[in-house]
Parts: structure tokens; sequence; C-alpha cells
């Protein structure tokens, strides 16, 4: 705004002040106004705080405050009207979560949301939400498991680490996914981490290091107590179903034994690619058509992690088939020392 229209609300303001003294909307102005004119900042300030002694239920006036206590390097102040603002606004979401979810890497921002996040503000779980797909995923890591101050996640709090994990192996930071994994996996099933497609290997907090199902509908994933059946329909091609693995390097046996129903036509296999400086695929294992196999496979050095994905293709498939899975898993081969010669 230019600084003749400046003055022109300015001047509004002081006379509405003259009907109204307590007029937070006419203190707010003149204090914006000083400052912008550089008139003083200080008479800004006490322009501003008179009137959030009257009401706090201003927006302006507390995006100035918070503005302003950045401005004096005054954390605790900053998110003092970050608090404000959120809870009588939730409009202004949109506007204050980006800045706010950013600053969660800094260690004050952080020590300063603790007290606020362990309240659940009335604008917390939106934030959360937010910041899981926005903040830097260690740094909001490290918040939530300090806030919860135990070895595993609390109802409030699972959900948001949920989704901190799929963050991570999306980035590739799997020392965070991996430290995210053992709090979620905490009081579930050992079978979470066996390759056989369960109830357990598939459970949804834990994806993608538990079996994912792809997002094409043509591919649906049925689990129940006796095991998994993988229903796909005729027009299913491409990923069907998919999950990241940590194997050390070496030399494996992926040891299979599916069945299927209404097969004709239907291919499949089994991809692996690397996770390391870059994705790579490192090797493709039959799948279909669905018998007992077992297939060599070495799991190169520098692979940080392996995605495991079951590729669907084949054509002219009239009907939906489904796979049913007995057995899925690597062998590690043990290589043996050649005996000594004799004398």
């Amino acid at each position: 705004m230019k600084s003749a229209k400046q003055a022109i609300f300015a001047e509004r303001a002081r006379l509405s002040l003259l009907r109204n003294p307590l007029s937070v909307t006419g203190l707010s102005i003149l204090a914006l106004q000083a400052d912008a004119s550089g008139a003083g900042l200080e008479h800004a300030r006490l322009l501003m705080s008179a009137a959030e002694r009257i009401s706090r239920r201003d927006l302006l006036m507390q995006l100035w405050l918070i503005e302003d206590r950045v401005r004096q390097e005054d954390v605790a102040g900053a998110l003092r009207h970050y608090d404000r603002a959120l809870s009588i606004y939730p409009e202004a979401e949109p506007l204050l979560f980006p800045i706010l979810a950013g600053a969660v890497d800094t260690p004050d921002i952080r020590k300063g949301l603790f007290g606020y996040v362990k309240v659940r503000r009335p604008w917390v779980r939106s934030f959360l939400d937010f910041a899981t797909g926005h903040a830097p995923p260690a740094a909001l890591a490290e918040l939530l498991i300090e806030v919860d101050g135990g070895d595993r996640p609390s109802s409030f709090t699972r959900p948001f680490e949920a989704g901190l994990l799929r963050n991570a192996v999306a980035a590739q930071q799997f020392e965070s996914a991996r430290v995210l994994a053992r709090r979620l996996a905490k009081g579930m099933p050992r079978e979470w981490q066996e390759l056989v497609p369960s109830q357990a290997s598939s459970a949804p907090d834990l994806q993608p290091l538990t079996w994912a199902t792809s997002e094409d509908p043509a591919f649906q994933l049925q689990l129940d107590a006796s095991g998994a059946v993988l229903d796909i329909g005729p027009e299913g091609q491409g990923i069907a179903i998919y999950r990241v693995i940590f194997p050390k390097p070496g030399t494996y046996r992926l040891v299979q034994q599916m069945s299927a129903t209404d097969s004709e036509g239907l291919q499949g296999r089994w991809d692996f690619t690397c996770f390391g400086n870059t994705a790579s695929n490192i090797a493709s294992l039959p799948a279909l058509p669905a018998t007992a196999t077992s297939s060599q496979i070495t799991i190169p050095a520098g692979c940080a992690a392996v995605r495991l994905a079951l590729v669907v293709g084949g054509i002219d498939r009239a009907s939906a088939s489904e796979i049913s899975f007995q057995r899925l898993a690597l062998v590690p081969q043990v290589s043996r020392a050649p005996a000594p010669a004799g004398l």
C-alpha cells in the first residue's frame, strides 16, 4: 500500500478511536502505519500491545506480533502468537503451517512446539497432518518421539509416524525408516517381517515395509486368518503388490509356492530394485505360472534397501484371476570353504 493510502487509513483509525477508544482494529491500523512509515517500532509495539490487551481476536494483529517476535528472536513469544492466531482463526492454517513446518528442524522451534503438541492444542492435529508431508522427516520424528516419551507411539502420534515412515522410504532415508519401524512394530506379530503376504505382513502402519497394493483397482489383496489372495482383474497390468526389505549383501534363493486360478494368459515376475546411490533393477525372477520354484539372486554391496514387486502382465485375458500364496522367502546361501587338499 502506498504511503498516501496508509496515511488515509491511519487518519480514519484515529477518528474511529475518538468515538471508540477500545477499537482493536483502530489501534492495530495505527500500529501498522507507525511501523511501515518509520515513525517508531517501539510506538508500534505499544499500540499493538494495547490492542491485544483489549482482545486477541484480530488476525492482522497476531500476524504482526508473530513477525515482531521473530524480529526479536523471541521463539517462545512467536509460538505463543502462532497458538493464538491458529486457535481463533483455523482459516489461517494455509498461511502459517508452511512456515512453521519448515522451521521444525530448528532445535529451539522444536523445543517450543513440544508443549503445544503435548497438550493437544486445537490446531496441533491439523498441523501434524500437514507437517507429515512437508516438514523435515527426521526433525518431526524427533519431536513426536519426544512427545510420546516411550518406546512406541501413542494412539495420537501413530498415524503421523506411519506417514513419516512412508515419506522416509520415499526419500530413501532408511535409517529414519528403521527407527520408526521399530517403534511402530512394537506389539505387532513377528510375522510382519515375513515375505509371504498375510494380515501381519500387510499391516498398513508399516507400509511400504509391509505389502502394499497398487493403486490400480484391478489389483485387490484379500486378507483373512488363513492367508492372502490377490484378485487380478482381466485388465490388470504392471505392479500388483510391493514392499521394501533390508537384506544384507550376498547370495540368496527366492523360494516360492503359489497357486493360481483362471490364470490362462496371465504372466508375472518378481522385480528386485536396489536403492543405493541410484535405483536400479538387480533381478527379475519368474512368478507365474504359479508353481513351487527356487531361483537364485545376488544382492550387491551398496544396496541400502530393496523393493520387491510382483509385476503382472499378459494379453487376451478374458476373466479375473486369483493368486494364493503358500510360501515366499529369501533363503541365504552359505558358501562353504573348500576342503583342505589331502597329503
